[in-house]
Protein backbone atom coordinates (compact mmCIF):
# COMPACT_ATOMS: atom_id res chain seq x y z
CA UNK A 1 0.00 0.00 0.00
CA UNK A 2 2.84 2.17 1.02
CA UNK A 3 4.41 2.05 -3.02
CA UNK A 4 0.70 2.58 -4.27
CA UNK A 5 0.28 5.96 -2.55
CA UNK A 6 4.16 6.46 -3.35
CA UNK A 7 3.32 5.62 -7.72
CA UNK A 8 -0.29 7.69 -7.10
CA UNK A 9 1.88 11.08 -5.43
CA UNK A 10 4.48 10.69 -8.77
CA UNK A 11 1.49 10.44 -11.30
CA UNK A 12 -0.27 13.54 -9.72
CA UNK A 13 3.17 14.93 -9.55
CA UNK A 14 4.12 14.31 -13.40
CA UNK A 15 0.43 15.17 -14.45
CA UNK A 16 0.52 18.50 -12.42
CA UNK A 17 4.14 19.51 -13.80
CA UNK A 18 3.26 18.23 -17.21
CA UNK A 19 -0.69 19.65 -17.33
CA UNK A 20 -0.01 21.63 -20.91
CA UNK A 21 1.96 19.53 -22.43
CA UNK A 22 -0.97 17.20 -23.82
CA UNK A 23 -1.51 14.74 -21.11
CA UNK A 24 -2.66 11.75 -21.51
CA UNK A 25 -3.99 8.71 -19.89
CA UNK A 26 -4.45 5.58 -21.82
CA UNK A 27 -4.96 3.47 -19.32
CA UNK A 28 -5.62 3.99 -15.50
CA UNK A 29 -5.40 0.02 -14.31
CA UNK A 30 -2.43 -1.98 -14.52
CA UNK A 31 -0.60 -1.90 -16.26
CA UNK A 32 -0.60 2.04 -16.51
CA UNK A 33 -0.48 3.83 -19.49
CA UNK A 34 0.11 7.47 -19.98
CA UNK A 35 2.01 9.82 -22.51
CA UNK A 36 2.67 13.48 -22.70
CA UNK A 37 4.91 16.05 -24.86
CA UNK A 38 8.26 16.70 -23.07
CA UNK A 39 9.85 20.10 -24.20
CA UNK A 40 14.08 19.89 -24.35
CA UNK A 41 15.90 22.58 -22.94
CA UNK A 42 15.28 25.08 -25.25
CA UNK A 43 16.77 27.86 -23.31
CA UNK A 44 20.00 26.61 -23.06
CA UNK A 45 22.71 27.80 -24.78
CA UNK A 46 24.33 24.37 -25.51
CA UNK A 47 21.21 23.02 -26.74
CA UNK A 48 21.64 23.46 -30.49
CA UNK A 49 18.60 22.06 -32.21
CA UNK A 50 15.45 23.67 -33.66
CA UNK A 51 13.24 20.75 -32.57
CA UNK A 52 9.56 21.05 -30.91
CA UNK A 53 8.47 18.95 -28.16
CA UNK A 54 9.20 15.12 -27.97
CA UNK A 55 5.93 12.65 -27.31
CA UNK A 56 7.02 9.90 -24.86
CA UNK A 57 4.77 7.25 -23.76
CA UNK A 58 4.96 5.45 -20.09
CA UNK A 59 4.00 2.24 -19.27
CA UNK A 60 3.67 1.23 -15.61
CA UNK A 61 4.00 -2.59 -14.94
CA UNK A 62 1.86 -4.39 -12.08
CA UNK A 63 4.34 -4.31 -9.42
CA UNK A 64 5.69 -1.31 -10.18
CA UNK A 65 8.07 0.58 -8.98
CA UNK A 66 9.19 -2.84 -7.90
CA UNK A 67 9.42 -4.21 -11.55
CA UNK A 68 10.75 -1.48 -13.64
CA UNK A 69 8.84 0.79 -16.06
CA UNK A 70 9.07 1.55 -19.84
CA UNK A 71 9.64 5.00 -21.38
CA UNK A 72 9.14 5.03 -25.06
CA UNK A 73 9.78 7.63 -27.52
CA UNK A 74 6.38 8.24 -29.46
CA UNK A 75 7.46 11.72 -31.60
CA UNK A 76 5.83 10.78 -34.76
CA UNK A 77 8.57 14.42 -36.38
CA UNK A 78 11.51 11.83 -35.72
CA UNK A 79 13.32 9.48 -37.85
CA UNK A 80 12.62 5.95 -36.68
CA UNK A 81 16.64 5.55 -35.94
CA UNK A 82 15.86 8.72 -33.50
CA UNK A 83 13.04 7.25 -31.89
CA UNK A 84 14.82 4.06 -30.97
CA UNK A 85 17.86 6.15 -29.87
CA UNK A 86 16.35 8.18 -27.39
CA UNK A 87 14.11 4.82 -25.89
CA UNK A 88 17.42 2.72 -25.90
CA UNK A 89 18.83 5.89 -23.90
CA UNK A 90 15.66 6.00 -21.08
CA UNK A 91 16.42 2.77 -20.88
CA UNK A 92 19.98 2.51 -19.90
CA UNK A 93 19.23 5.60 -17.70
CA UNK A 94 16.12 3.91 -16.24
CA UNK A 95 18.88 0.48 -15.34
CA UNK A 96 21.16 2.96 -13.99
CA UNK A 97 18.69 4.98 -11.29
CA UNK A 98 17.21 1.29 -10.30
CA UNK A 99 20.92 -0.03 -9.63
CA UNK A 100 21.28 3.00 -7.69
CA UNK A 101 18.25 2.19 -5.31
CA UNK A 102 18.61 0.02 -2.16
CA UNK A 103 15.21 -0.14 -1.78
CA UNK A 104 12.98 0.07 -5.87
CA UNK A 105 10.89 3.41 -5.98
CA UNK A 106 9.89 5.52 -7.91
CA UNK A 107 12.46 6.87 -11.12
CA UNK A 108 10.21 8.46 -13.57
CA UNK A 109 11.38 12.13 -12.66
CA UNK A 110 15.09 11.24 -12.09
CA UNK A 111 14.56 9.48 -15.37
CA UNK A 112 13.20 12.85 -17.11
CA UNK A 113 15.99 14.54 -15.75
CA UNK A 114 18.48 12.89 -17.33
CA UNK A 115 16.91 12.82 -20.79
CA UNK A 116 16.94 16.74 -20.27
CA UNK A 117 20.94 16.44 -19.44
CA UNK A 118 21.62 14.15 -22.79
CA UNK A 119 19.24 15.13 -25.50
CA UNK A 120 21.49 17.29 -26.92
CA UNK A 121 24.25 14.19 -26.99
CA UNK A 122 21.34 11.99 -28.57
CA UNK A 123 20.33 14.30 -31.13
CA UNK A 124 24.18 15.18 -32.31
CA UNK A 125 25.40 11.31 -32.05
CA UNK A 126 24.57 10.14 -35.89
CA UNK A 127 24.64 12.90 -38.50
CA UNK A 128 22.33 10.76 -40.81
CA UNK A 129 19.26 12.02 -39.27
CA UNK A 130 20.61 15.92 -39.42
CA UNK A 131 18.95 17.48 -42.57
CA UNK A 132 20.97 21.37 -42.42
CA UNK A 133 22.79 23.47 -40.08
CA UNK A 134 23.17 27.26 -39.68
CA UNK A 135 24.81 30.10 -37.82
CA UNK A 136 22.58 31.81 -35.00
CA UNK A 137 23.11 34.19 -32.45
CA UNK A 138 21.48 33.40 -29.13
CA UNK A 139 19.88 35.41 -26.56
CA UNK A 140 22.94 35.68 -24.89
CA UNK A 141 24.66 37.38 -28.44
CA UNK A 142 26.90 33.68 -28.57
CA UNK A 143 27.58 32.77 -32.23
CA UNK A 144 27.02 28.96 -32.63
CA UNK A 145 25.68 26.71 -35.57
CA UNK A 146 22.28 24.98 -35.06
CA UNK A 147 21.02 22.22 -36.90
CA UNK A 148 17.78 20.62 -37.78
CA UNK A 149 16.70 17.34 -38.21
CA UNK A 150 15.39 15.36 -41.47
CA UNK A 151 11.53 13.93 -41.06
CA UNK A 152 10.84 10.90 -41.73
CA UNK A 153 9.93 10.97 -45.56
CA UNK A 154 13.09 12.82 -45.98
CA UNK A 155 14.94 9.67 -43.76
CA UNK A 156 13.70 7.29 -45.71
CA UNK A 157 14.17 8.09 -49.35
CA UNK A 158 15.53 5.10 -51.32
CA UNK A 159 18.68 5.68 -52.73
CA UNK A 160 18.88 5.44 -56.77
CA UNK A 161 19.35 1.91 -57.53
CA UNK A 162 22.74 1.37 -60.06
CA UNK A 163 22.15 1.68 -63.55
CA UNK A 164 22.46 -2.39 -65.25
CA UNK A 165 25.82 -3.25 -66.70
CA UNK A 166 25.63 -4.08 -69.88
CA UNK A 167 26.51 -7.74 -70.46
CA UNK A 168 29.61 -7.65 -73.21
CA UNK A 169 30.67 -11.14 -75.26
CA UNK A 170 33.41 -13.05 -73.63
CA UNK A 171 36.72 -11.94 -75.11
CA UNK A 172 37.14 -15.81 -76.45
CA UNK A 173 33.99 -15.45 -78.70
CA UNK A 174 35.35 -11.51 -80.03
CA UNK A 175 38.77 -13.08 -80.54
CA UNK A 176 37.50 -16.10 -82.25
CA UNK A 177 34.97 -14.33 -84.30
CA UNK A 178 38.14 -11.56 -85.35
CA UNK A 179 39.82 -14.65 -86.35
CA UNK A 180 37.52 -16.71 -88.49
CA UNK A 181 36.83 -13.45 -90.64
CA UNK A 182 40.46 -12.89 -91.38
CA UNK A 183 41.02 -16.54 -92.58
CA UNK A 184 37.98 -15.95 -94.27
CA UNK A 185 39.63 -12.63 -96.18
CA UNK A 186 42.52 -14.52 -96.75
CA UNK A 187 40.98 -17.59 -98.75
CA UNK A 188 38.87 -15.29 -100.74
CA UNK A 189 41.79 -13.66 -101.70
CA UNK A 190 44.26 -16.56 -102.07
CA UNK A 191 41.46 -17.91 -104.45
CA UNK A 192 41.51 -14.66 -106.53
CA UNK A 193 45.21 -14.78 -106.93
CA UNK A 194 45.06 -18.69 -107.75
CA UNK A 195 42.62 -17.76 -110.48
CA UNK A 196 44.64 -15.00 -112.11
CA UNK A 197 47.81 -17.21 -112.04
CA UNK A 198 45.87 -19.97 -114.19
CA UNK A 199 44.93 -17.33 -116.40
CA UNK A 200 48.49 -16.27 -117.15
CA UNK A 201 49.82 -19.40 -117.47
CA UNK A 202 47.34 -20.43 -119.74
CA UNK A 203 47.78 -17.57 -122.19
CA UNK A 204 51.01 -18.70 -123.87
CA UNK A 205 49.17 -21.70 -124.81
CA UNK A 206 46.40 -19.47 -126.01
CA UNK A 207 48.47 -17.48 -128.24
CA UNK A 208 50.63 -20.76 -130.20
CA UNK A 209 46.73 -21.91 -131.02
CA UNK A 210 46.28 -18.68 -132.31
CA UNK A 211 49.06 -18.80 -134.77
CA UNK A 212 47.99 -21.95 -136.46
CA UNK A 213 45.03 -20.47 -137.13
CA UNK A 214 43.88 -18.59 -140.09
CA UNK A 215 44.04 -15.27 -137.97
CA UNK A 216 47.67 -15.36 -138.40
CA UNK A 217 49.70 -12.36 -136.20
CA UNK A 218 52.47 -10.31 -137.40
CA UNK A 219 55.60 -11.57 -135.90
CA UNK A 220 56.28 -7.80 -134.54
CA UNK A 221 53.35 -7.49 -132.77
CA UNK A 222 53.27 -11.43 -131.59
CA UNK A 223 56.83 -10.63 -130.02
CA UNK A 224 55.40 -7.39 -127.82
CA UNK A 225 52.85 -9.34 -126.86
CA UNK A 226 54.48 -12.30 -125.62
CA UNK A 227 57.03 -9.73 -123.64
CA UNK A 228 54.17 -8.12 -121.99
CA UNK A 229 53.07 -11.44 -120.84
CA UNK A 230 56.33 -12.56 -119.73
CA UNK A 231 56.91 -9.28 -118.25
CA UNK A 232 53.24 -9.58 -115.86
CA UNK A 233 53.52 -13.01 -114.63
CA UNK A 234 57.38 -12.06 -113.48
CA UNK A 235 55.69 -8.89 -111.53
CA UNK A 236 52.65 -10.88 -110.13
CA UNK A 237 54.59 -13.91 -108.93
CA UNK A 238 57.18 -11.66 -107.44
CA UNK A 239 54.39 -10.43 -105.21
Amino acid sequence: KAQEVEVKKELKSLRTKYSGCNFKVKSSNFPVVFSFEWNPPHESPSFTFDIGSILLEFTLPVGYPTKAPKITCKESTFPEPLQLAVTKTMDQELLKIRKSQKVKSICLEPCLDALERLIQHILASDSSWINSSYIATNAAGVTLRRFTLKSPSEFNIPEPEPEPTPILPKQEEVAKEQEQEQEQNKSNSNSQQDSQIILLETLPEILQSAKKSTFKIQSAQEQLLLNNIATLQFSFLSL
